[in-house]
């Protein structure tokens, strides 16, 4: 919601769908949504919160300096929409990336997904090809 706040306060239009969620695995079909949360002027937008506060882009991909892509879009078998925000875990801000930079984006194999404690592959995407989102 504080996304949708933000994007109302910033003069945007905004629609919220309805959530779902799966117990498990299993359910993870009958429960998908299209592919995102909100849509903000006409475009889709699936938005995630990190645990972690982290203030730029940079210092969100300082922990994950193995990774040449160090930035975890969703799992591949999902509808991509049109931005993903990353919000870091105090809603000061997040990283926001655009499906147009999928042409820039790879594939990580085998990521283990905790809430279904399965793997899966996911897009990911180096900070090269993200911006930064202020929230405050």
């Amino acid at each position: 919601m504080i996304v949708a706040k933000w994007a109302v306060l910033s003069g945007y239009d905004v629609q919220i769908k309805g959530m779902k969620f799966a117990n498990n695995y299993k359910e993870w079909q009958e429960n998908a949504d299209a592919g995102f949360d909100l849509i903000i002027n006409g475009k889709t937008v699936n938005v995630k919160k990190n645990k972690r506060t982290f203030t730029s882009v940079g210092q969100f991909v300082s922990s994950f300096k193995n990774f040449s892509r160090p930035i975890l879009i969703s799992a591949t078998h999902v509808k991509t929409p049109d931005v993903t925000l990353i919000l870091s875990a105090d809603y000061g801000g997040g990283i926001k990336i655009s499906k147009e930079t999928k042409e820039h984006w790879g594939i990580r194999s085998g990521v283990f997904d905790p809430r279904y404690k399965t793997k899966q592959d996911c897009y990911d995407v180096s900070e090269e090809h993200v911006k930064w989102l202020n929230l405050k």
